[in-house]
């Protein structure tokens, strides 16, 4: 989750060769994808 949230995705891409969940949630139930959009949209208002 932290991988994804932190856009680092070479660790995100390790961690799932290695057999983790990408379908697992957080304790508000959000997954990885969930975070990933949230990071990226923030990514994107920073830039208009």
């Amino acid at each position: 989750m932290m991988a994804a949230e932190g856009n680092h995705a070479a660790m995100a891409a390790f961690l799932l060769s290695k057999g983790a969940d990408a379908g697992a949630r957080d304790k508000a139930g959000k997954t990885a994808v969930d975070l990933t959009a949230r990071t990226a949209l923030k990514e994107l208002l920073g830039k208009l």
